[in-house]
């Protein structure tokens, strides 16, 4: 059987951590290419991986004329992919070696293997946790996945669409599945909903080498409205696009409006920081949840600055 693998890396101003990034592909088994695309950075990243990988025949180098985010990336090289599984590897990130092999002795018939992630903190790069603590291999179906993703108060969400499993090329070249090339954030979610509500089949297992270094300047961390906006309206997308049944189609909903109460709340606390009452009292009352949502953030805010709570 072909488990030949290709490694997508969306390089962006990280070079600080992109040799270690690459090198992490380069030890793993069955990887027959690593597709580097520097996405117009501005500091030394191309300068770096130009002259650490010009002789390294598995490292094929991209890049982008204009700074285009990680999905425009990420599709230029799927375009070219010749493998039978593909993945992506972010660039501040990293795996531990053998991850492929441990990975690919899951594979029966599934067009998603993916694992557990390890944790760690950029100014703490000591600790090492788990995000999700998978035990036993779990079968992963489209409502479990749009469910993990949904913010649920006093309760850990799973955040499924972070995870970078291996994806069997020939299913998404089938279905002729790309990357959103507006999204900067959460583009992953979209991409394997996409997937899922074609039938691709999903297995979950054990951490088995991915390790992603949580930074304070992330994306992820710091997303702007705009950021959060194409993810909310993704899902409008999704349910427009496919005709599925009505349970996952109200999941798709209530993380729409979960996303929204976020959108609001970053809306409502400019307002007031730009002394725009009218706006703020207009965001404020626009939906019930969203008054709630603001409201309760606002009495956090409270007990932080004048209780000394946390």
């Amino acid at each position: 059987m072909d488990n030949s693998i290709s490694v997508i890396i969306a390089a962006y101003n990280c070079e600080d951590s992109i040799v270690k990034c690459i090198n992490s592909a380069l030890n793993q088994s069955f990887v027959k290419k690593i597709f580097v695309i520097d996405d117009f950075s501005t500091d030394k990243t191309l300068e770096i991986i130009n002259n650490t990988y010009f002789l390294e025949a598995k490292v094929e180098i991209l890049t982008n004329d204009k700074n285009m985010g990680p999905s425009f990336s990420r599709n230029r090289a799927l375009e070219i992919c010749d493998t039978e599984w593909v993945t992506v590897l972010d660039s501040d990130d990293f795996m531990i070696e053998n991850r492929f092999e441990s990975l690919l002795t899951y594979d029966n018939g599934y067009e998603i293997i993916g694992d557990d992630q390890f944790r760690t903190f950029e100014n703490n790069p000591a600790t090492l946790s788990k995000m999700l603590n998978v035990e036993i291999p779990l079968l992963v179906d489209i409502y479990y996945f749009v469910e993990s993703n949904i913010t649920k108060k006093d309760e850990y969400r799973k955040e499924l669409g972070f995870l970078k499993p291996l994806l069997r090329l020939s299913f998404i070249k089938k279905y002729q599945i790309k990357y959103k090339e507006e999204m900067r954030l959460g583009e992953d979610f979209e991409f394997y909903s996409r997937l899922l509500l074609h039938g691709a089949r999903f297995i979950l297992v054990e951490a088995c080498g991915y390790v992603t270094v949580v930074r304070d300047d992330s994306l992820s961390a710091t997303h702007s409205v705009e950021d959060l906006t194409y993810l909310r309206d993704c899902n409008l997308s999704l349910i427009n696009d496919f005709d599925y049944d009505t349970k996952v189609h109200s999941l798709f909903y209530k993380l729409y409006y979960s996303i929204n109460k976020k959108i609001k709340w970053i809306e409502f606390y400019t307002a007031i920081k730009n002394r725009n009452i009218l706006r703020s009292i207009s965001v404020l009352f626009c939906r019930l949840d969203v008054f709630f949502f603001i409201t309760s953030n606002l009495l956090e805010q409270f007990k932080i600055r004048f209780l000394n709570e946390k």
